[in-house]
């Protein structure tokens, strides 16, 4: 009799095989492909756009790129490290109207979210926030000046 471990290995096996013998799946000519490809899988699932805002380091300089942006109402702002060092977005609540403050507060966005890799990233999604002017900085690089801002809009109709 086989040990446990074997029977499974076994079993894997087996079930390889029978996958060998399936007919391929065809590709159909709707299948998106490319850039629109991308686009479909990053994009919010309420419809909006995704907005790319790279946190970079040039040696000892630290920016959002771009630093500022215009958004309407149900968008995603997508934060992506692209540099070397630690980075989290936090976003200020002092200039921000009530309304403004409490969707903050809901999203739990005055904290930040710690991005430690190259290449991770951090969602910031507008649904149903209240159009204005959202400032936000990384919590480590603020002193060297690493701050934005999001004009977020009404939605048109």
């Amino acid at each position: 009799m086989f040990p446990e471990a074997s029977r499974i290995i076994l079993a894997l096996m087996l079930g390889l095989a029978a996958c060998a013998d399936a007919e391929p799946v065809e590709q159909t000519a709707d299948a998106a492909e490319g850039p629109q490809a991308l686009e479909g899988i990053t994009a919010p699932a309420d419809a909006g756009r995704v907005h790319l805002v790279r946190m970079v380091q040039r040696g000892d300089r630290y920016s959002f790129e771009p630093d500022t942006i215009q958004i309407p109402t149900g968008d995603v702002v997508r934060f992506v490290m692209a540099g070397a060092q630690p980075e989290s977005v936090a976003f200020d609540k002092s200039s921000a109207t009530p309304e403004m403050q409490a969707f903050i507060d809901a999203g739990v966005l005055a904290r930040g979210v710690l991005l430690t890799n190259p290449g991770d990233s951090y969602d910031v999604s507008f649904r149903g926030a209240p159009p204005g002017s959202y400032s936000f900085h990384s919590i480590p690089h603020v002193l060297q000046g690493m701050r934005g801002l999001i004009q977020v809009e009404a939605a048109s109709e």
